[in-house]
């Protein structure tokens, strides 16, 4: 049976820091637009898109 342990000390931490990449891109994102939408002379299409990008928040 191979050594799985050797695998999972090396892929643990790449895989935590690519979800820690993603979840910041996705909080910058969602950040950007829901200052875009309070700030600018644009209105929220809905509530329900409004809702869901704070959430996301």
């Amino acid at each position: 049976m191979p050594d799985v342990d050797a695998a999972v000390r090396r892929g643990h931490p790449i895989a935590f820091g690519l979800l820690a990449v993603i979840g910041i891109i996705e909080g910058a994102i969602t950040s950007w637009l829901v200052r875009q939408y309070q700030h600018g002379n644009n209105s929220f299409p809905n509530n329900s898109f409004r809702d869901r990008l704070r959430f996301a928040v």
